[in-house]
C-alpha cells in the first residue's frame, strides 16, 4: 500500500504541473502543444530526476534483516528455478493481469493528452482528472485496500474492482458525453476499481512466491519479482506503442489545428471502450487463470507455518 501511494503521490505531481506549461492557446483559441521540442526537453528533465531519485533511493535504504546463506541447502541451477517459475499458473495469471491493466491505465494516461484538448477543447482536463482520479485512490482505495483484502480475499475483491471500472468505462462510452466535467468525475470514479488492484497488486506478487515455495519446495522471492517486473516493462512499451497506434488507425492529425469530428470520435471511443475492453480482460484472467483465492492463500500460509516456524524457535 506505501509503495503504491508513493507512486500515485509522484504522478500526481507530473500529471498535474507538466500539462500547465506544455499546452498553450493558438489565436484561434484551440490547444495546442508549444513548440520548440518542449516535450523533448521535459522528457530530458524527468529522465536526469528518475536517474538521481534512483541513486538517492539505493544509497539511503538500509537492509534491516540479515538473511544467512544456508550452507547445506541443496543448490538449484539458474534454468530449472526459471523453468518452475515460468510453468507457474499464479505468476502467469497475474502477469497476463498487470500487463492489461497497464495497457488499459496507460492508454487512458495517453489518450487523456488528445481527448481533453481536441474533443473538449480545454486542455485543462488532463491535470484535473490526474488530481481527481489521484484523491479517489489515495482516499478511498488506499485506505480500504488491506481491510477490503483481508475480509473477501485479493483476488475476489481485485476482479470486483476491475468489474466496477470496466462497466463504468463502458458507461461513458454509451453516454457519449460532451460536458468534460461530467467525464471527468466519472472517469475519476471508474479508477477506483484500477486503484484497488494496483494497490493491491504488489500483496498478490508475494502470495505467487509463497504458493511457488509450497509447490516446490524452493523459496525464489527475487528471480519471481525480477520475471514480473520485467513483464510490466514489457506492458509498458507496450502501451505506449498502442497509443500512438490508436491515433494512427483514428487518423489523427498532429499538424492540424482542429481534428475532424471522425478523429473526434475516435478519441472518445479509443479513451472509453477500449479501456473498458481491457479492465474486463483483466477481470477474467484473475478469475479464470489466476488460481490463488482467499482459501488457497491462507492454505498456504498455514503449510508455510509449519515448516519455518519449529526453525525459528
Amino acid at each position: 500500500t506505501s509503495r503504491s501511494i508513493g507512486a500515485t503521490l509522484a504522478g500526481l505531481v507530473i500529471g498535474i504541473v507538466t500539462p500547465l506549461f506544455l499546452y498553450t492557446t493558438d489565436a484561434d483559441g484551440n490547444q495546442v502543444v508549444r513548440g520548440g521540442g518542449t516535450f523533448t526537453v521535459v522528457a530530458g528533465i524527468f529522465s536526469i530526476l528518475a536517474l538521481i531519485c534512483y541513486l538517492v533511493c539505493y544509497r539511503m535504504t538500509t537492509e534491516r534483516v540479515a538473511v544467512e546463506r544456508e550452507v547445506d541447502t541443496e543448490s538449484v541451477s539458474f534454468a530449472a528455478t526459471l523453468g518452475a517459475i515460468v510453468k507457474s499458473r499464479a505468476l502467469l495469471g497475474m502477469i497476463g493481469a498487470a500487463v492489461f491493466l497497464l495497457l488499459s491505465q496507460l492508454l487512458i494516461s495517453t489518450m487523456n493528452n488528445y481527448i481533453y484538448p481536441d474533443y473538449f477543447g480545454d486542455a485543462r482536463g488532463i491535470s484535473l482528472f490526474t488530481l481527481l482520479s489521484t484523491l479517489v485512490i489515495l482516499l478511498v482505495a488506499a485506505p480500504l485496500g488491506v481491510p477490503v483484502s483481508r475480509r473477501f480475499g485479493k483476488k475476489e475483491a481485485s476482479v470486483a474492482g476491475m468489474l466496477f471500472s470496466g462497466v463504468v468505462f463502458a458507461v461513458m462510452y454509451v453516454l457519449k458525453l460532451q460536458n468534460m466535467w461530467l467525464f471527468l468525475w466519472l472517469g475519476a470514479i471508474g479508477y477506483l476499481g484500477l486503484g484497488f488492484f494496483n494497490t493491491v497488486i504488489w500483496a498478490n506478487i508475494t502470495d505467487v512466491i509463497d504458493d511457488q515455495e509450497v509447490q516446490t519446495g524452493h523459496r525464489d522471492d527475487g528471480t519471481v519479482y525480477a520475471v514480473y517486473s520485467f513483464a510490466r516493462k514489457v506492458g509498458q512499451a507496450l502501451a505506449g506503442g498502442i497509443g500512438g497506434w490508436a491515433l494512427q488507425v483514428i487518423g489523427y492529425e498532429p499538424a492540424a489545428a482542429a481534428q475532424t469530428d471522425a478523429v473526434r470520435r475516435g478519441l472518445y471511443t479509443t479513451a472509453t471502450l477500449v479501456p473498458a475492453i481491457g479492465f474486463f480482460v483483466v477481470a477474467a484472467i484473475l478469475w479464470f487463470v489466476y488460481p490463488l483465492d482467499k482459501r488457497r492463500v491462507e492454505k498456504n500460509v498455514e503449510e508455510l507455518k509449519k515448516k519455518h516456524l519449529p526453525a525459528e524457535h
